[in-house]
């Protein structure tokens, strides 16, 4: 076999891996970003396949048609790329779709104005024959139009690599091993692209190969690291979702993530100008807190913490576990605030409650002091007296004796009501 049938079958075999990744995403659709990857690799391999058919060609209608074939993914393989990684990292996750479809302007147009170039030739000037029979066999005149899709498509590339830094500094291990993935899938066929450019098409375009690197890439990185499982955006909004407030700190104690929860506990995290950033600054205004993480030993640690927040005073109890490699030498902490002013509150009322009642307690216990010692005795003395003067009553007296018997009886009613109310309260007692 010659080489022009060795670089055939070697760009059906990266076509073949680009559909075997399709396949992969295929089956975890059900996330945005796997669907994003289809198209992705869809479009990569219309390029490798068609330029297979292209270096095959012995003629300018075939070399035409195989680039039409091409053309079918060329134009939105990076604008795909670009709107993977946004899906992946979560930036401008609030951008509306019709935003969003903006991208894929210039995609469509190179795809239109290529496929009617034989009209305005404004995509290639002209094609030229190689005496050499080398291949290429034909040496394309690029046109005002192709620096223009080479231009947005070096700017998608760039403005992709730029999202990836901020999180790649303040992500986790396993995150940054994804997005070094991602990286090298799509710096492949870039730096092999560039090189074509720049040799304004007279040699191989090994950009369809770049791509077989990137299927090679991308299968080890699902394989290896679940790169479709689930993304750094979902990573995200289940830490974010945590109602309690969490910071991760390095084993330098530096500040490399935290929750939204965590912000509301300390606004000066939001704040700060970027991350990793150093926790001493962040959380000077609690240096009880920094004392506490300063002492901590390797094991786990809880404290109370409190804080004065909008003029009110909030409580927290802290816990700080450390994080461990896969061996046993600590490679961070992890500080969880679990906000209790509701229920200190409540504990705060509950006391407040018991004292009253204790005030209440000790005002009966007075009270029946003194009913037992002011009024008991005053009416058992009125009942001795009734009873003596009823015990010898005169004629004068015969009068007012019906009166004399009503007052002795109520007088001695009242005695007994006291004595039994005396009576219960010894029994409560």
């Amino acid at each position: 076999m010659d080489t022009r049938q060795w670089m055939s079958i070697l760009l059906f075999f990266a076509t073949a891996l680009m559909l075997f990744v399709s396949f992969l995403s295929y089956r975890k659709r059900h996330l945005q970003v796997a669907r994003t990857m289809i198209y992705l690799m869809l479009g990569a391999s219309c390029y490798s396949f068609g330029y297979a058919f292209e270096i095959l060609s012995t003629n300018l209608r075939d070399v035409k048609l195989s680039l039409q074939f091409e053309y079918l993914g060329i134009p939105f393989v990076a604008t795909f790329w670009l709107l993977l990684v946004i899906q992946f990292t979560g930036a401008a996750t609030r951008l509306r779709r019709r935003y969003v479809l903006l991208l894929f302007i210039i995609p469509s147009a190179t795809f239109l104005i290529h496929l009617t170039d034989d009209w305005h030739h404004f995509f290639y000037k002209g094609y030229i024959l190689r005496a050499d029979e080398a291949v290429p066999m034909y040496t394309m005149t690029m046109g005002p139009w192709y620096r223009v899709h080479g231009f947005y498509n070096y700017g998608i590339m760039v403005c992709g690599l730029l999202l990836f830094i901020p999180m790649y500094l303040r992500s986790l291990p396993i995150v940054r091993k994804q997005i070094m993935v991602l990286i090298l899938g799509a710096a492949a066929p870039l730096l092999s692209n560039l090189a074509y450019v720049y040799s304004k098409g007279e040699t191989i375009d090994f950009t369809p190969f770049g791509f077989a690197v990137s299927g090679v890439v991308y299968v080890w990185g699902i394989y290896r690291f679940n790169l479709l499982r689930l993304t750094p955006l979902a990573f995200a909004k289940v830490f974010d979702t945590i109602r309690d407030g969490v910071i991760l700190m390095d084993y330098e104690d530096e500040i490399v993530n935290y929750n939204l929860a965590a912000e509301e506990v300390f606004p000066e995290l939001g704040r700060a100008k970027g991350y990793p950033a150093n926790g001493k600054d962040i959380l000077s205004a609690s240096p009880e807190l920094l004392e506490w993480i300063s002492a901590a030993d390797s094991g786990d640690e809880r404290f109370p913490f409190r804080r004065l927040r909008d003029n009110r005073h909030r409580h927290y109890i802290c816990s700080m576990s450390f994080i461990y490699d896969t061996g046993k030498t600590p490679i961070g902490k992890m500080l969880m605030f679990n906000d209790i002013t509701e229920w200190m509150e409540n504990e705060e009322r509950l006391r407040e409650n018991a004292r009253q009642l204790s005030q209440l307690n000790t005002f009966k216990d007075k009270l029946f002091t003194v009913v037992a010692h002011d009024i008991r005795d005053p009416i058992a003395l009125l009942v001795s007296l009734t009873e003596l003067l009823g015990e010898e009553p005169t004629d004068p007296d015969i009068a007012h004796a019906e009166v004399f018997q009503e007052i002795r009886r109520q007088v001695s009613s009242t005695f007994h009501l006291v004595d039994n109310l005396l009576d219960w309260y010894r029994s409560q007692n």
